[in-house]
């Protein structure tokens, strides 16, 4: 998942054996890593699983998605100034207005990850 107000660039990682790194790549400090339990690896995956086929694209990547999500002068700019997406493998969604109905409840989870992250790593 990647996204975030405007200049701020957080990145989180959630690899097949359940290791998590969080990385505000804004901050000029190492990524924090974390280990995710079984169970809820699983239910981050049966999530990803179950969002609508539709969604997926192909991969897009953040450089390309901030092209699409912040339009050039001349455009209005999104009212919240955050935009999230998850890429998984070569596909990816874009969360275009945030809480979208149908994607909403992996970022809330991807969410709760972060926090417990940060929560791991007190400053």
């Amino acid at each position: 998942m990647a996204g975030g107000p405007v200049a701020v660039d957080q990145r989180l990682t959630v690899f097949e054996d359940g290791v998590v790194e969080f990385d505000e790549r804004h901050r000029s400090r190492d990524p924090l890593r974390s280990q995710l339990r079984s169970l809820e690896l699983e239910e981050l995956r049966t999530a990803l699983d179950e969002l609508p086929a539709e969604r997926w694209s192909r991969f897009v990547s953040l450089t390309a998605a901030r092209k699409l999500l912040w339009p050039p002068f001349g455009f209005p700019k999104p009212p919240s100034g955050t935009r999230r997406q998850v890429n998984r493998g070569r596909r990816g969604i874009i969360e275009r207005e945030l809480n979208e109905p149908d994607v909403a409840g992996v970022f809330d989870r991807l969410d709760e990850v972060r926090l417990r992250v940060l929560r791991d790593h007190p400053r």
